[in-house]
C-alpha cells in the first residue's frame, strides 16, 4: 500500500513529508552509504511491498535481526498493516 493511501495521522505519513521536504537532502548515513529522503522512502516502500508479497498481514509478529539496516523496517512494518 502506498504511503499516500494511508489516512491522515498514520505513522507512515512522515514518509510523505520526508519525500517532499527532504527529497534531495541526506537523511541517513551508514558508513560510506548516504541516502536522500527520496531514496530512503523508496527503500521503505520497497521493503513494505516485499513483506506484503511474502504474506505479512496485520497482527503478524515480526522479529528484526538486521543491525543498521533495521531503520527501514520501523516505518515499513506499519505501512504493511
Amino acid at each position: 500500500m502506498e504511503v499516500s493511501e494511508r489516512g491522515r495521522g498514520h505513522i507512515c505519513q512522515c514518509l510523505s513529508r520526508i519525500a517532499t521536504i527532504r527529497r534531495t537532502s541526506t537523511v541517513t548515513i551508514c558508513g560510506d552509504v548516504k541516502k536522500t529522503g527520496f531514496q530512503f522512502v523508496e527503500s521503505v516502500e520497497s521493503l513494505a511491498n516485499g513483506l506484503s508479497q511474502l504474506g505479512l498481514t496485520t497482527g503478524d509478529v515480526v522479529a528484526i535481526a538486521a543491525l543498521n539496516r533495521s531503520i527501514s523496517f520501523f516505518p515499513a512494518l506499519p505501512n504493511v498493516g
